[in-house]
């Protein structure tokens, strides 16, 4: 086959073959069609034409040494085909083609080379690697421009390259933006805010802010193109009217890939009292946070980063159309690690020294992941057992959240580091579903349940902005490797549901956001059990005086005592005596109002609704 010209060369067999020689070889197309090809000859060889590997075929590049894989046609060139196509060591791509090239495929290569004035375009979907071997350095020289197609927050190419980056030309990185505020991190070579669109006062008007980052306590105005930006750091920018661009759209942005980044420098100060975006009010749920940002032309893996003091959580930003919604990593939770490029995200400091990875951050702690993380949402998976409570507008089902608890036996019932996720606030008409465990709203609680634990049960709190809207709440089972009996009682009416039967529905109402129990237990509840309890109680009210009845039998029970707002202001343990009266005395200083009180006991729980007058 060496030292020859071939017009479109097809290879159609049912087994493999192998093409040897020294001597260079011209080729228009080269089509493989079926079976398995080698290509190893050691010679400076040309395309001028496409490459189209049919589904089920395989073309190999493997030449015993150096060689090179020019594309050097006239018209635009693509690389096609669902086969497989690989390139040992020896090979240099050569894009010579001035009339450009199209990657249909996933290219995974050692050495690469765009030529000056070479338009070379990544399709949406696709990935270019380059890699390192233990005999071959691997680069990327760049002459020309590289451009990662985009079309959608989940549809855009990535590029990885694990050894030298160089060239005088560029990489085009095409990113979907939202409108509405957006977390973006810069990914290429660029020292001023312009590389992200028009920035403050460049977007048309004197007074616009457009564009923030974040100093540990409160949101820092970029005032226009010119001020400075850091690889690593996180911002929000705003599109629409004066944003930084004034619609949502494919965008893009210019420059050569990072390859090495300092990570940026931590805090652990306290967020400033006019900025909330936690759902606690506690000084410890609001220290900590920072806002960083993937700085790779591909995804970052979370869990290749040895964080110190740094809890092993991340949190995005999804500005959903207008109804924002916060989605999570954690330890214990039901996501993968993966930040799509571009993508900025909160991360949230213990103690200072701090630093989220003990050296710079390079492509090494990128990933190509078979599919590519959305931007705003981290994608599912699961390892252990998890709990997902899904809840949806009745009428809307796309206004929604989740609260996820799983089991891990190093957890705790309260705040993981580790493993667990704080609870962010989600805006518009999205809801707020959570896990209270003492003064931490969680997202995602992770909790260790011994053998000897016959039930357990966790606060969910349920916030929305639309009273007496109707919703409904699922348990999603699908990260379930045992059985469990699972129990969603609500608190207002008193119902004990059944969740694997079914939904439940409710209305909500603004007086009750401390609303439900989630109860899972490994032993069946049964209707018998919660009757006898309800029959069992006789509860009346009197003079700021709860008094209680057991009527069948002794028994050690838990009192709490809850507020209109679901504010908990009794939690007290008592023990009844079965045919006696036990009496519980509130405080005189309790305001006057409706109150839900809650006996709670190894077989149930029964709630009552009283007045103080």
């Amino acid at each position: 086959m060496a030292n020859r010209n071939y017009a479109d060369f097809e290879v159609d067999i049912t087994s493999s073959t192998t093409y040897y020689g020294s001597s260079p070889v011209s080729i228009d197309s080269l089509i493989i069609t079926n079976g398995t090809v080698n290509f190893n000859l050691q010679a400076d060889n040309q395309v001028k034409g496409n490459i189209f590997i049919q589904t089920g075929a395989t073309l190999n590049f493997n030449p015993p040494s150096n060689a090179t894989l020019r594309f050097t046609g006239t018209s635009p060139q693509q690389l096609n085909g669902t086969g497989n196509l690989t390139f040992n060591n020896n090979v240099l791509l050569s894009f010579e083609n001035t009339s450009g090239i199209t990657i249909n495929k996933n290219i995974a290569a050692y050495r690469i080379e765009a030529s000056t004035a070479v338009p070379v375009t990544i399709n949406t979907g696709q990935n270019l690697s380059i890699y390192t071997s233990f005999d071959s350095q691997g680069n990327l020289i760049i002459n020309g421009t590289i451009t990662l197609e985009a079309t959608s927050a989940s549809d855009y190419a990535m590029l990885k390259c694990t050894g030298a980056i160089s060239g005088i030309g560029q990489v085009v990185q095409k990113q979907f933006l939202t409108e509405g505020w957006n977390m973006l991190s810069q990914s290429l070579t660029a020292s001023s805010a312009a590389f992200f669109g028009s920035i403050g006062t460049d977007a048309g008007h004197p007074n616009i802010k457009n564009f923030y980052s974040w100093n540990g306590q409160n949101w820092v105005n970029i005032p226009n193109n010119l001020a400075a930006i850091t690889a690593g750091t996180g911002y929000f920018g705003f599109v629409g009217q004066y944003g930084i661009y004034s619609s949502s759209g494919v965008r893009s942005f210019t420059g050569l890939p990072l390859t090495s980044v300092s990570v940026p420098t931590l805090t652990h100060q306290t967020a400033d009292t006019v900025v909330n975006f936690t759902l606690s009010n506690n000084p410890t749920d609001r220290t900590g946070w920072n806002l960083v940002g993937n700085p790779l032309t591909c995804a970052l893996d979370f869990s290749t980063l040895n964080r110190t003091n740094v809890a092993n959580a991340f949190y995005i930003y999804d500005h959903n159309g207008g109804n924002p919604i916060y989605r999570y990593y954690s330890g214990g939770g039901i996501n993968d690690p993966y930040i799509a490029p571009m993508q900025a995200f909160w991360i949230k400091t213990t103690a200072l020294p701090a630093s989220l990875h003990s050296g710079p951050i390079t492509m090494t702690n990128g990933i190509i992941p078979t599919t590519a993380p959305i931007r705003y949402k981290p994608l599912s998976t699961g390892v252990e057992d998890y709990f997902i409570l899904r809840a949806y507008q009745t009428s809307d089902s796309s206004k929604s959240d989740v609260v996820v608890l799983s089991i891990h036996q190093n957890a705790t019932d309260g705040y993981d580091e580790e493993w667990d996720a704080l609870k962010l606030k989600n805006g518009g008409a999205n809801p707020n579903m959570y896990c209270v465990s003492g003064t931490a709203a969680l997202a995602v609680n992770t909790f260790s349940l011994p053998n000897t634990i016959n039930q357990k049960d966790f606060d969910i709190y349920f916030q929305s902005n639309l009273h007496l809207t109707q919703y409904y709440i699922t348990h999603d089972n699908s990260k379930l490797t045992h059985s469990y009996d699972i129990y969603l009682i609500d608190k207002k009416t008193g119902n004990i549901h059944d969740l694997n039967a079914g939904p439940y529905y409710f209305t909500f109402d603004t007086a009750y956001i401390d609303r439900f129990i989630f109860r899972i237990s490994p032993k069946a509840l049964s209707n018998k059990e919660q009757i006898d309890f309800t029959k069992n109680l006789q509860v009346f009210f009197e003079n700021r005086k709860i008094n209680v009845l057991s009527k069948e039998i002794s028994v050690n029970a838990r009192i709490k005592v809850i507020n209109a707002t679901g504010q908990i202001i009794m939690d007290h343990q008592i023990y009844l005596t079965k045919n006696e009266k036990t009496t519980v005395e509130l405080n005189p200083t309790i305001a006057a109002g409706v109150y839900s009180v809650i006996f709670e006991a190894s077989n149930g729980r029964i709630f009552k609704k009283f007045i103080i007058l």
